[in-house]
């Protein structure tokens, strides 16, 4: 009978790590990404993305292949196609938000991995962005103005779109504490009234060009979070002149990515203390899977070293980096001084428990670029300025909903947590000590562990920045010189146009990219 139950236990353990691989971000699609994007060679990028389809891009992911697809067909040049997959993300964000809201409460206690990716928001807003500029490039003024109108709209909704969700949380049975959403201080994209303001200057409406204008003017002074650089001189964009208008848009560096942070809960009598230790003093109410692990280690040799090596046990920190040797021990952990980040009433919690959970975070990736400047037939040179900080808008938009991703995964941790104590304690019941029972609990333990990964999905190739310039010209053929200047000020890039024609009351808008 012990026996039969030592095979169900290790086949239950080594399915839950075939299984989980579903609740682990993938990230397999971008490696050595990095050097085609600095080599702008985006036709190897979308080869490589379209090959990690089937493999990478589940369902559940499919808007992060079509965000992905979207943005690099824009590198490319092929604007057309590079609406279609931007607009099916566009769609496929507004249903799967929309089914999100509906699941609510009963999603609650599912690993955000599990679920459907309904894009960050700065993926929303700024498909729009790009879906413009795709019109733009294809002539076609009053489609981009549709696109314009849409991100100022998805500005003014997202305290709504995260408002609902929070009612759905605290519908759930299992809500302790009440979920809140975090405040929206980005209203105004400096970005998109640029856009609004050129186009509504080539069509000769003055008055409306000069309302962007202001507004990008307030989006600086409001918003400084974001805008956390001088705002660029642009009076003189709208000048009267007798020569063509040139508008430059330049995009560098890359977005942010997602991170995990470790953090550790500690009860206290209806209390939870976060912090980011481990250790603590007093007694443990957990049954001390890691004691067990070394008795299980001594007793079984090497059998089961390589499943201690490949599963963690629950008070072990998963290195992110294999060194590739066997450990023959777990070895105890020295103490570490306790950092408590937050204190939370928590009704009808017993003191003593201490659970571990990976909580993600966004962070900059930024640019190496200090310095553009535009030459025109190899002429004086016009510096460019910044008017966008794409990656700030990314993190700032982050903070609404990251209260709802904190508080759901202290939830689930909890819940998932006591239960999993009470399956320990009643396998320990069932099979006694010694080896059998030792197993029992790792097994536990290890399958927790397996089924708790931050959700790290975030896609890669919107820029962390946007540049602006503007120069009057003869009108008629001109070359072209964008020059990129690292914080050395070493040129690390030129983009160069042989000839490009630019006419007179006409909205003449170049735009490059270096993403770094």
């Amino acid at each position: 009978m012990k026996k039969t139950l030592l095979l169900i236990i290790i086949t239950s353990l080594l399915i839950t790590f075939i299984g989980c691989s579903s609740m682990r971000t993938s990230k397999g699609q971008y490696v050595g990404m990095m050097d085609n994007l600095r080599q702008r060679d985006y036709d190897a990028c979308l080869v490589q993305i379209e090959e990690s389809k089937d493999k990478f891009y589940k369902e559940k992911e499919k808007v992060l292949f079509y965000l992905d697809m979207g943005m690099l067909y824009h590198y490319c040049g092929d604007y057309e196609q590079s609406n279609e997959f931007l607009t099916e993300a566009e769609y496929a964000i507004e249903d799967l938000y929309t089914k999100s809201v509906g699941k609510g409460a009963a999603s609650l206690l599912l690993n955000d991995n599990a679920l459907d990716y309904f894009g960050e928001d700065y993926e929303d807003i700024y498909l729009n962005i790009f879906k413009a500029l795709n019109y733009l490039h294809m002539n076609k003024p009053e489609d981009a103005f549709v696109e314009i109108r849409r991100v100022n709209n998805k500005l003014n909704l997202l305290e709504d779109k995260y408002e609902k969700i929070a009612k759905k949380y605290n519908e759930s049975e299992d809500k302790k504490k009440e979920f809140k959403i975090g405040d929206n201080k980005f209203h105004n994209s400096a970005l998109a009234r640029y856009l609004s303001m050129l186009i509504y200057q080539a069509e000769g409406k003055y008055d409306d060009a000069m309302i962007d204008l202001a507004e990008i003017k307030e989006a600086f002074e409001l918003q400084p979070i974001v805008y956390d650089f001088t705002q660029p001189e642009l009076d003189k964009y709208l000048a009267d002149t007798d020569k063509a208008q040139l508008y430059f848009l330049t995009f560098v560096g890359n977005s942010p990515e997602k991170k995990t942070n470790t953090l550790w809960i500690h009860t206290e009598k209806d209390k939870l203390i976060i912090a980011t230790s481990q250790e603590v003093q007093g007694e443990s109410k957990n049954i001390d899977s890691k004691k067990e692990a070394d008795k299980m280690v001594s007793l079984t040799k090497n059998f089961f070293d390589s499943v201690i090596d490949i599963v963690p046990s629950k008070k072990e920190e998963p290195s992110s980096e294999s060194s590739g040797e066997s450990k023959d021990v777990v070895k105890e952990e020295p103490k570490q001084e306790l950092t408590t980040l937050d204190i939370i009433e928590w009704e009808g919690i017993e003191p003593g428990y201490h659970f571990k959970f990976p909580l993600p975070y966004m962070e900059k990736l930024g640019t190496d670029i200090g310095r553009i400047e535009v030459m025109i037939d190899d002429k004086p040179t016009y510096e460019m300025y910044p008017l966008e900080s794409i990656e700030n808008a990314a993190l700032v938009t982050y903070k609404i909903k990251e209260p709802l991703i904190y508080l759901k995964t202290i939830t689930r941790t909890i819940v998932k947590g006591l239960l999993a104590e009470q399956g320990k304690q009643e396998l320990a019941n069932q099979v006694g000590g010694g080896i059998l029972g030792s197993i029992a609990m790792f097994a536990t333990d290890a399958t927790v562990d397996a089924t708790e990964n931050a959700d790290l999905r975030i896609s890669r190739f919107f820029p962390a920045m946007a540049y602006i310039g503007n120069v009057a010209v003869e009108p008629g053929s001109h070359s072209i010189r964008i020059n990129y200047f690292d914080q050395n000020n070493s040129l690390v890039f030129s983009d160069f146009t042989e000839k490009k024609e630019i006419m007179k009351n006409q909205l003449n808008i170049i735009e490059s990219h270096y993403l770094d």
